[in-house]
């Protein structure tokens, strides 16, 4: 089903009732603080002077929590030929990234896509998955679900992860793969001023000896939020930001390491994640591009390459959780760029789409 097989007046129809819906759900949208120094999920800034530039946070650990802890992922597989199935997939795993609960549905593609109404094509399916698993096996029921897609990183503020937190009650993340281009945030904005608090967070690291502090001798090294935000209300004035000059190594070489990727190969042994938040020109924070994390396994196609990501993801709230704590549950959950939930759903959905146009040639 496409536009063109809608009339005009049929169209503005559906789009005002898919608008009105998503005020709703906007409206149902629960947005928690972000916590406190005092809080379980920060470590002791004063040990460190980089606290005054970033909040430094703790990687989840089970041994914080008296109850296993256990995450959701959710995506949606389309299929190559028009016409035929699509596949939804929820997936549960620990904190280690073992799965212990999954389930799938094939469904038609009754709804058309249009730009900002995503939601309206895959919610339905989604929820359903859920709302089964909550009623077959509660036990299982995740603290937190992942979802592949935006969640107030929105228009209207209600993208995917909002629909599905709103509907099921459980906390839900957006981990988009790409920008949402929304209140004056452009790519190039993003992208320059992403790679400048990176050369500005190794300039600190090497300014503190943060190698030498207590904090990196941990199994799991810290998460570190940014506290500067890339802002479009005063970036979006100046489209040609220059890169800011760095320091080396106690002064002894004159020596400048100029890719993102040397400088991320520098920063992974210190930090499993690196996190900066993005605010719009009206003064509202969206949401957080995400680097640095994963690097433990490659994508499939290659190995690790000794660093974090360096191509951000971004993270948003969906429902019922601050946008901090959803950096360090992303961060936590990561072995590759994409945090381990979506990861596996996505995985296990394109190879059940193979299966299924397998069985659909035959």
């Amino acid at each position: 089903m496409s536009l063109t097989s809608e009339n005009d007046d049929a169209l503005k129809l559906r789009l005002s009732e898919w608008t009105e819906e998503q005020h709703v759900v906007a409206s149902q949208v629960i947005v928690r603080d972000d916590p406190q120094l005092s809080d379980n999920m920060m470590t002791d800034q004063s040990s460190s002077g980089l606290g005054r530039f970033f909040n430094i946070c703790k990687p989840l650990s089970q041994e914080s929590f008296t109850k296993k802890l256990v995450f959701g992922g959710v995506d949606v597989s389309f299929p190559d030929r028009e016409g035929d199935p699509a596949v939804a997939v929820y997936v549960v795993v620990d904190l280690e990234g073992q799965l212990i609960y999954q389930d799938e549905e094939t469904f038609d593609l009754t709804i058309p896509y249009v730009s900002s109404y995503l939601s309206f094509r895959e919610i339905d399916p989604l929820v359903r998955l859920v709302i089964k698993q909550q009623a077959e096996q509660p036990e299982v029921t995740p603290h937190i679900i992942l979802v592949d897609g935006n969640g107030i990183l929105h228009v209207r503020q209600a993208g995917i992860a909002c629909f599905l937190g709103v509907r099921t009650g459980i906390p839900t993340i957006g981990v988009g793969k790409t920008l949402y281009c929304h209140d004056g945030l452009t790519k190039e904005m993003v992208h320059v001023g992403v790679e400048q608090r990176v050369r500005s967070l190794w300039r600190k690291m090497k300014e503190y000896n943060y190698s030498d502090t207590l904090l990196v001798q941990q199994e799991k090294n810290p998460i570190m939020i940014d506290k500067e935000d890339i802002d479009a209300s005063t970036q979006m004035e100046d489209s040609t930001i220059q890169k800011e000059p760095l320091d080396t190594m106690n002064d002894t070489k004159a020596e400048e390491i100029q890719s993102m990727k040397e400088i991320m190969q520098n920063i992974y042994p210190l930090c499993d994640g690196f996190a900066v938040k993005l605010k719009g020109a009206s003064g509202t924070v969206w949401g957080a591009a995400l680097l640095g994390h994963g690097g433990r396994i490659g994508n499939g196609r290659q190995r690790t390459n000794g660093s974090g990501t360096i191509n951000p993801i971004y993270i948003s709230i969906g429902h019922d959780i601050s946008l901090e704590e959803a950096i360090q549950v992303c961060a936590s959950l990561s072995r590759a760029r994409i945090p381990e939930p979506v990861r596996l759903a996505d995985l296990n959905g394109r190879e059940l789409m193979r299966k299924v146009a397998k069985v659909l040639k035959s």
